[in-house]
């Protein structure tokens, strides 16, 4: 697995340095691309972030290309490029996933806001719901990273053993 440095570094030097929360790996042997985190979305764009949709153009990957949305925690910016602004999926092939516990705090709030009611709670039958040490594809494994948010988990590459 290796991540695609044009992509990652160059592409969207300026969407990571104003917030965007997007990582996009490549290479499995089955050809999947992965993408962990969403970002603020498209509707965000005119504030100069949200570009997402915008670099994976420029790079040559569709959404339709995606096989597995991860996310870490439910935090607008990581959530909200999930959708586009007609509530439908961004990533309509991809198997969604977030931590069991970070969904279901999230989903649970007696007034969600916008962003998780679009992103989580109207999409819950998209989403696998996983624990902490499990594998989510080959050569990803969700970690504990509790403290930002009470599920939060992080992910661990790995790749010929490293």
């Amino acid at each position: 697995m290796k991540l695609r440095k044009t992509w990652f570094f160059e592409a969207t030097a300026r969407i990571f340095a104003s917030a965007s929360t997007s990582v996009m790996l490549d290479g499995r042997a089955s050809g999947d691309v992965d993408l962990i985190d969403t970002g603020l979305g498209a509707a965000s764009a005119q504030n100069g972030t949200g570009k997402l949709l915008l670099h994976m153009r420029a790079a040559g990957i569709s959404p339709e290309s995606i096989t597995t949305v991860f996310v870490t925690h439910g935090h607008g910016d990581h959530i909200s490029g999930l959708t586009n602004a007609q509530g439908k999926p961004i990533f309509s092939r991809a198997e969604h996933q977030m931590g069991e516990a970070e969904f279901n705090f999230w989903a649970s709030r007696p007034e969600p806001s916008p962003a998780v009611k679009r992103n989580l709670i109207d999409m819950k039958e998209r989403f696998k719901l996983v624990q902490a040490d499990q594998e989510i594809v080959p050569g990803l494994r969700t970690v504990a990273a509790y403290g930002h948010t009470g599920g939060q988990l992080a992910v661990i590459a790995s790749s010929g053993g490293q």
